[in-house]
């Protein structure tokens, strides 16, 4: 009798045990699996789940609130993902909050991650969908680590044939690093480049001094250039100026025909004065004169070249020529 006591106190034992044991293993799995909170659904369409699969954990901000509940092949390049959420947090969720595969770990199970969105989105409601976001499975990863890795090798093979091509002395770059007399010429070229350069800034600052003046309305060459009264008036003055010429040597002329009848001994005047001192006084003052009318078409044909009168002279010369 005391036997069968102790055998059934020690079975009750073990059955309340076993209930305990199986309630808390329930209660953990439904507290995983959302069984007891409450709930609501989102949905999300993606190309490629990853391995995802039902179950899995839903993640919002890195924080787990809920399972993915169901995923369903809606045609050949699409997969609709349904997920269950906890209630609390569906006022943190707006309508332009996205949906992304990632996974636990470097190599654990896949979660589904509803990345937040921002500014003024309303918030969703059960039954929502929102956007998926497909990322970069393992195999494609690897796949564009492989081209990378070919192109890299590509481009090593490419370097290391111009460094033997530079070091042979092959090539323009070779030749200016090896050859010591075309790199003398390439830096006297440089040189000779670099005076160049700073003689024209100079002769184009000089331009720009000049043209600063007649913009400014400096000088005399804005005043014969613009001024159209001013432009007359310095006509006038030379062609004044071509006279007194003509009129100077005329009169020079003139005063060496009177010079030879002084100096002859028939001469009316050497006969009336017989004075040689003043003879050759007169003979003096026309050689000055004679010399400053060479002076003066000396410059009046200098004139006549510059760029500013040049102008002028060829329309004088064109109007003598139909007179």
């Amino acid at each position: 009798m005391k036997s069968n006591t102790s055998r059934n106190i020690r079975l009750g034992i073990f059955v309340i045990a076993g209930m305990l044991i199986f309630s808390l293993a329930a209660y953990l799995v439904g507290s995983d699996q959302s069984m007891f909170q409450d709930t609501f659904r989102l949905r999300s369409q993606f190309s490629n789940v990853n391995g995802l699969q039902t179950g899995n954990n839903v993640r919002f901000s890195g924080i787990h609130v809920g399972t993915v509940k169901r995923i369903q092949m809606i045609n050949d390049s699409t997969v609709e993902v349904e997920m269950v959420v906890d209630k609390s947090i569906q006022e943190f969720i707006k309508t332009n909050a996205r949906a992304a595969i990632g996974s636990d770990g470097l190599v654990g199970s896949r979660v589904l991650n509803i990345v937040p969105g921002s500014g003024d989105a309303p918030v969703v409601v059960s039954g929502d969908y929102i956007p998926g976001v497909t990322k970069l499975g393992t195999e494609q990863m690897m796949n564009t680590i492989g081209t990378t890795s070919e192109n890299i090798s590509l481009l090593a093979a490419t370097l290391l044939e111009i460094t033997n091509d530079i070091n042979s002395g092959k090539g323009t770059l070779g030749m200016l690093i090896k050859d010591t007399i075309t790199a003398y010429h390439f830096k006297e070229t440089l040189k000779n480049l670099r005076a160049t350069s700073e003689k024209a800034a100079s002769s184009m600052e000089e331009i720009r001094n000049v043209a600063q003046s007649l913009d400014s309305g400096e000088g005399l060459a804005y005043a014969i250039l613009r001024d159209t009264a001013l432009a007359g008036r310095f006509r006038n003055v030379m062609s004044d100026l071509e006279a007194s010429g003509k009129n100077i040597r005329s009169l020079s002329d003139s005063l060496d025909e009177m010079a030879s009848s002084i100096g002859s001994d028939g001469g009316a005047l050497n006969y009336l004065t017989g004075d040689e001192e003043a003879a050759q006084k007169l003979r003096a003052i026309l050689d000055n004169v004679e010399q400053g009318t060479e002076k003066f078409d000396e410059n009046m044909a200098a004139m006549r070249e510059h760029f500013l009168f040049k102008s002028y002279f060829k329309k004088q010369e064109r109007k003598a020529q139909k007179e």
